[in-house]
């Protein structure tokens, strides 16, 4: 019987110190029984170092999810407190308020009876920004402007909100297209299909006629606010008009916000008036 020699350690050792395998031509293995029982110790040990830093790796993200959602619950917790006093706060604002009329039915009503779209927090009150219509005909006007999506026909107010990576909401944009649940039929369509539906209600949120234009400090001439209008003079005067010193509280973490009202304040008080440009 001749001796082999192992390619892993290059000694030449009697056959009896290789394992067998058939499908060799000499029917052993090229390593030896010592090189290949080293081998497979250190994988062995490898896989459980793997397995005990894998283990590790999860409890630390488990520890983190656990964090976080322990946050999450306490600002939650914090959020719901602090709603919960500023409608009490606004409860009692309203009932300080004498009747104000609609501006659709005409119909002189208590304040309650009038929703609110900002709530500003002056000191320790709660001030809200009321609609100028009734909560019947704010919600009579919603369903009007309500816009039907363009596959189904109904009217809704869930309408696909990103589409290819592009958003349809948020920053100055409304694009209804089409509600979320023929979301998976209009993403089926033709390119050309899809593009005759993102056309046709591109126009109806940008018609025709529209002026985009841009408001400035008056120095140096800073872009500050871009927006769009059919009638850049009575917008700019609008503008002017919408003016608080309250900064605006968003979010669950309740952040403050510097906005367009707040800087139409600045100004005033500067005794000066924002450029615009269309």
């Amino acid at each position: 019987m001749e001796p082999k020699m192992c390619t892993q350690c290059q000694q030449v050792k009697p056959l009896s110190d290789f394992y067998r395998r058939k499908n060799k031509t000499d029917g052993h293995m090229r390593l030896c029984i010592t090189c290949y029982n080293d081998n497979l110790q250190n994988t062995l040990h490898l896989r459980e170092e793997q397995r005990l830093q894998a283990e590790e790796e999860n409890q630390r993200k488990l520890q983190e999810r656990k964090e976080r959602t322990r946050l999450f619950e306490q600002k939650q917790a914090i959020w719901q407190q602090e709603r919960a006093i500023s409608q009490q706060a606004v409860e009692r604002w309203y009932q300080q308020q004498p009747d104000r009329v609609c501006i659709a039915c005409q119909h002189s009503l208590p304040a309650s009876t009038f929703g609110y779209s900002e709530l500003n927090k002056v000191g320790d009150d709660w001030i809200p920004k009321l609609h100028q219509r009734c909560q019947a005909c704010h919600a009579s006007m919603r369903e009007q402007q309500a816009l039907p999506c363009c596959l189904c026909g109904k009217k809704t107010s869930h309408f696909l909100r990103h589409l290819h990576g592009f958003h349809l909401f948020g920053g100055g944009t409304a694009v209804s297209l089409c509600c979320k649940t023929c979301e998976p039929a209009f993403l089926a369509l033709p390119e050309g299909r899809q593009r005759l539906y993102i056309h046709s209600r591109c126009d109806l949120a940008f018609p025709a006629g529209q002026l985009i234009y841009g408001l400035f400090e008056p120095e140096p001439m800073e872009l500050r606010y871009i927006g769009r209008t059919n009638d850049l003079e009575r917008r700019y005067r609008e503008h002017r008009k919408d003016r608080s010193p309250i900064l605006q509280e968003w979010g669950p973490e309740r952040k403050l916000y510097y906005t367009r009202s707040n800087w139409m304040d600045d100004l005033h008080r500067r005794g000066v008036a924002p450029s615009k440009k269309g």
